[in-house]
């Protein structure tokens, strides 16, 4: 866990925009958002895009079984090396898990390998409105039909900015939140669930297809 905070804190300086926080996330939030896992039936496919320094990936290892598959993604080079000593560290609990330090733009994903549940660990408020849509409905067709979307960010953070931004970042904050709102609308079912112990206060989104 320090290892973690040491690792979020060298790169928050210059990677604020793509981080998106100023401390990991919670136990709390983490275990809110494992929720979306599915209920054991069959193996499963899980994705997390934007695994950080790997809290979620952690909680998600220690629930999955060995004929599931996990695959993590972390465009960030330094968390992405810190991924590799934590799943090396773990003496071959991770040998199901394969870590790619790239875009998730960059996944490709056929009909037969869509995944039960993905996890988005990106900051969708730090990015132009175009980018959210463009990753969002790349994660949504990545999903398996009754599959699960879960993401998560700050409560009443976008309203608290907008109150000191000029206007240029007021319209882009709006469109985001209208992109958001978009894929929500579009979801068989969508739910929102506050944790407010975490810093900052957050919520987990899941969207089901």
């Amino acid at each position: 866990m320090i290892s973690d905070y040491l690792a979020f804190f060298v790169e928050l300086p210059s990677s604020f925009k793509d981080i998106g926080s100023v401390i990991p996330s919670s136990r709390f939030l983490v275990n809110e958002l494992v929720k979306a896992m599915p209920e054991k039936k069959e193996p499963i496919r899980i994705l997390e895009a934007g695994a950080g320094t790997g809290v979620l990936t952690k909680k998600v290892i220690d629930l999955i079984q060995k004929d599931d598959e996990f695959h993590v993604y972390e465009i960030n080079e330094k968390f992405s090396k810190h991924l590799e000593k934590l799943l090396g560290d773990l003496n071959g609990k991770a040998s199901n898990v394969k870590l790619f330090n790239s875009d998730i733009r960059e996944l490709k994903v056929e009909e037969n390998e869509k995944y039960d549940v993905i996890f988005c660990g990106l900051p969708f408020m730090n990015f132009p409105p175009e980018l959210v849509d463009e990753i969002l409905e790349m994660l949504i067709k990545s999903l398996k039909e009754g599959g699960t979307l879960a993401y998560f960010g700050y409560l009443a953070l976008p309203k608290i900015r907008q109150l000191y931004v000029n206007d240029k970042e007021k319209k882009r904050i709006k469109d985001v939140l209208a992109v958001l709102d978009k894929y929500k609308a579009k979801a068989k079912n969508s739910r929102r669930q506050r944790v407010y112990l975490n810093i900052p206060p957050a919520h987990g989104t899941f969207l089901e297809l």
